[in-house]
């Protein structure tokens, strides 16, 4: 009844626009046929030539809009050019220009120095985009350091990264997936041109993807090389260092990119976990604190990129990312019995102590061959990509239980070889039709052996999952007035094979159709109203479907379930915006098998907790949220805020609670050239799953300097000022209770410094100016 109500609200609101204007639209290159990058365009009285309307505009296109049908004065200028003005007049409702070419014009310009606040955010009828660029969020220190302060964004403990309201978001770099979330520490935040946050993706993203953030880096648009050194010491409860050492030299016909990435870090974690037992044949409390502490051996990581440039229609892109580093975790566990409530004298004690050795491998290799038309209106890519990592992890136990000790061994081996082959067409057929649309092969490969070892057992596990998959997306795009449309479809074929030793235990063979839509209308010259719909599908991970046991102590141990189902779900979602600033969204979205964390008993012992996954049946979901931002010239604050509302049907339906957060932050220009930031996190009280959740906040700040011309830059950043990044949740399960503590160790305070060494030679800046200056230029004209 809810998504009837709100479908019908929709049409009511899009069934209420009806007014209309006449478009005016024109294709402006300079002689060689090339789209002039920066220009004005202007509307003139034919009578007095007095202003009716203009506009700054990029990349050879400009749309201007007016009232009547009538005669006008199209006036264009841009710089390096010579002005062209012509009269046209206005027939129909769209009125389309030939092609215009602005012949050059010899200028004489001495060095000139642009400065201007740069728009940090931009609203658009799918995407929210925040630069990056030129504010203080480039001295973050990597991409991970960037996403934790952008609008909307939540990184977690784990690097998880999720939209507020929207849930786990993939990311891509430069409109590429990325294969894993750890390639994100080798990007520094200074290669960082934009992030762009889109809520509702397409079916040109990932079927998994309920969110999208696609991180776009700078284009050196420099002849000559330069060197950066990047210096980071960090203070949580011991000190981290880390060194970046960057290198790029860029000729007309190559542009190549090194970084090496060094690092060692120690930190901590607290965990508490309270098993209420009581109403259970067997009653008891069981109190089980976990302290544990990790340190990391140097990280080494490494990253090139190499664009090779054949000629204006054929480039060539290599990437390399690679990492290793050994490390030791350290956990003291302690579990203590009582019989119905905590006191000081317990009935039962034991210790558990682990002390494990950590060694991982990342290897990441990517090749892109690009074949552009003419004019760039159809462009195709060819890539290839090769994943690997690995993870060995060798776990000494000793248990005291009763004064008698215990050892156990545990050793995991993961590896996870992933390949894929992909074709990506783009074409422009008009200024008001184009086209997305790529096929995928990939073949996923994971590996695990688990040799566990005791006094009284042993027990070798071999698990090896592989999946097939094929992917074939169209994505087509129209625009008529102020209307524009996305019409999407995600075809996806996957084949998975699971074996537990030699027991195949999976073998499934599936077909899926993922449709999505956006429609979108402008209602004036600063507000926009868009409506979109998109077909989602989440399976299981790897480590979710391994049946394998991660041992932690007698009491507890950790198994994946090969019987999880994939979760279907289905999105909805209306958005207005007003002057590419602000905005406001309805969503609703509803979950078919949703996959949520479980604790089981064993049925031996029903002490004994199993943490593991499982489906619950229906899961639907709707809110709301609110993005505000307000710029001036001496600072830029925004403010994201929401709600959602959980509700599960049959199992666990009883949990249904209201979640609000809160998400702001303040971009501030001081005297003497200091600029500061301010973010800070709030979740309400609510439900995840099946499990409810205390409310949270946590506040960061960051300062910066540049010196020397730029050269020298110095920032210095305080994360979890109040020390309040802990969380609180509670579960029920068939009449024992579960309440979990958690604390990370995320505050700490950051130094870190970067210098440049330059070696560029000059020439013309216009084009780069003016694509600096493209948001700013633009917001004049509003």
């Amino acid at each position: 009844m809810k998504l009837k109500l709100f479908i019908f609200l929709i049409c009511f609101v899009f069934g209420k626009i009806c007014l209309s204007q006449n478009t005016i639209k024109g294709t402006i290159t300079d002689d060689k046929h090339i789209p002039i990058e920066g220009f004005n365009a202007t509307l003139l009285n034919p009578s007095d030539s007095t202003l009716i309307k203009g506009g700054f505009f990029l990349n050879g296109k400009f749309e201007l809009q007016c009232n009547k049908k009538e005669k006008f004065l199209v006036y264009l200028s841009s710089l390096g050019f010579q002005d062209t003005i012509f009269p046209i007049e206005v027939i129909d409702t769209v009125k389309i220009i030939p092609e215009i070419h602005l012949k050059k014009q010899d200028i004489q310009l001495d060095d000139v120095t642009v400065k201007a606040r740069r728009q940090l955010y931009m609203q658009t009828a799918d995407k929210l985009v925040m630069n990056v660029e030129k504010t203080v969020l480039k001295e973050a220190g990597d991409a991970t350091d960037v996403l934790k302060k952008s609008v909307k964004v939540n990184v977690d403990s784990e690097n998880n990264i999720s939209v507020l309201g929207k849930g786990k978001a993939f990311v891509y770099l430069n409109g590429k997936k990325i294969s894993s979330n750890e390639i994100l520490s080798l990007i520094p935040s200074e290669e960082i041109k934009s992030v762009e946050i889109i809520d509702n993706p397409s079916a040109q993203y990932d079927a998994e993807a309920m969110a999208v953030v696609n991180i776009i880096t700078n284009k050196n648009s420099n002849l000559g090389s330069a060197a950066k050194v990047i210096h980071t010491t960090t203070k949580r409860n011991s000190f981290e260092n880390s060194t970046n050492l960057q290198f790029s030299k860029r000729s007309p016909k190559n542009n190549l990119y090194v970084s090496y990435y060094f690092l060692n870090k120690k930190r901590k974690y607290e965990n508490e976990y309270i098993r209420d037992y009581t109403q259970t044949e067997s009653p008891s409390v069981l109190l089980n604190e976990v302290n544990e502490k990790f340190s990391l051996n140097p990280q080494h990581s490494l990253r090139i990129n190499d664009e090779i440039v054949f000629n204006k229609y054929n480039s060539l892109n290599l990437v390399l990312n690679g990492s290793y580093y050994k490390g030791k975790y350290n956990t003291d566990n302690r579990n203590r019995i009582f019989d119905s409530s905590i006191t000081d004298d317990a009935n039962e004690e034991f210790t558990s102590d682990i002390d494990s050795r950590i060694k991982r491998t990342l290897l990441n290799g990517l090749i892109n061959y690009r074949i552009k038309s003419e004019n760039n209106n159809r462009v195709l890519d060819l890539s290839a990509e090769k994943y690997y990592y690995d993870s060995e992890k060798d776990e000494s136990i000793l248990e005291v239980l009763n004064g008698k000790p215990s050892k156990k061994a545990n050793e995991i081996d993961n590896q996870f070889n992933f390949y894929t082959l992909q074709t990506d067409y783009k074409q422009v057929f008009n200024p008001s039709l184009k086209l997305n649309s790529g096929i995928r092969y990939s073949r996923y490969k994971n590996e695990s052996t688990t040799n566990y070892n005791s006094s009284v057992s042993s027990r070798n596990e071999f698990f090896e999952n592989l999946e097939d998959e094929f992917i074939a997306h169209g994505v087509l795009m129209f625009s008529a007035n102020k209307w524009s449309s996305k019409l999407g479809v995600r075809l996806e074929k996957l084949k998975r094979d699971t074996e537990l030793g030699n027991e195949e235990i999976v073998d499934r063979d599936s077909w899926d159709w993922l449709p999505s839509f956006l429609l979108s209308r402008k209602l004036s010259e600063k507000s926009q109203l868009s409506l979109s719909y998109s077909k989602k599908l989440v399976r299981p991970s790897f480590q979710d479907l391994n049946p394998s046991i991660s041992y932690i102590d007698s009491l507890s141990y950790f198994q994946g379930n090969p019987n999880l189902k994939n979760a279907r779900i289905q999105n909805l979602n209306m958005k207005f915006s007003y002057m590419k600033y602000a905005s406001i969204s309805l969503f609703y979205k509803k979950t078919k098998n949703a996959i949520v964390w479980y604790i089981d008993s064993s049925e031996e012992n029903d002490q004994i907790a199993i943490g593991t996954q499982k489906n619950i049946d229906l899961q639907t979901t709707w809110g709301m949220d609110v993005v505000i931002p307000y710029q001036t010239k001496k600072y830029t604050v925004y403010l994201a805020s929401g709600f959602e509302k959980i509700n599960n049907k049959g199992f666990y339906a009883d949990l249904d609670k209201t979640k609000w957060y809160v998400k702001s932050g303040i971009d501030l220009s001081l005297p003497y050239k200091l600029n500061v930031n301010l973010t800070g996190l709030y979740f309400s009280d609510g439900v995840n799953g099946i499990w409810s959740y205390e409310e949270a906040f946590k506040i960061d700040a960051g300062l910066s300097r540049a010196f020397l011309n730029d050269k020298l830059n110095v920032s210095l950043t305080f994360e979890d000022i109040f020390k309040s990044n802990e969380m609180e949740s509670n579960a029920k399960f068939n009449n024992r209770f579960i309440t979990y503590k958690y604390y990370y160790d995320d505050s700490f305070v950051r130094l870190r410094v970067s210098y440049k060494l330059n070696k560029i030679k000059k020439g013309s800046r216009i084009k780069s100016l003016l694509k600096d200056q493209e948001n700013r230029i633009k917001s004049m004209y509003k």
